[in-house]
């Protein structure tokens, strides 16, 4: 959610650094902190940090479903990059949620 309290919304279709550099514009659109996780380089990506991100989500009102969201999205896009050979391994399998929460391994259609 933006500073003014408007969601705001982007499909992104291309290369995972072209999806970091819009994800970067959009944070930052919406007025909040672009050096979150959309600067972090996902062999970078460490699980403290994804839980830190998380954790900042709750202190800043989001819901639990929201937080739960971007843990699901994290995870999901990790394993989309571990499939095309980008990661060895998805950080955010089993990461705990604010909440104490245990996210589930993503689902494959």
């Amino acid at each position: 959610m933006s500073a003014d309290g408007r969601r705001r919304y982007r499909t992104v279709r291309g290369t995972l650094s072209e999806a970091t550099a819009a994800l970067a514009r959009l944070v930052a659109e919406a007025g909040g902190r672009a050096d979150t996780l959309a600067s972090t380089n996902p062999t970078e990506l460490s699980r403290p940090a994804m839980q830190r991100s998380l954790a900042a989500m709750t202190n800043a009102g989001q819901s639990p479903s929201s937080v739960h969201q971007a843990a699901v999205f994290l995870s999901g896009g990790l394993a989309w990059a571990r499939r095309q050979g980008q990661i060895e391994h998805n950080t955010a399998l089993a990461l705990r949620l604010p909440d104490g929460t245990v996210l589930a391994p993503p689902r494959r259609h």
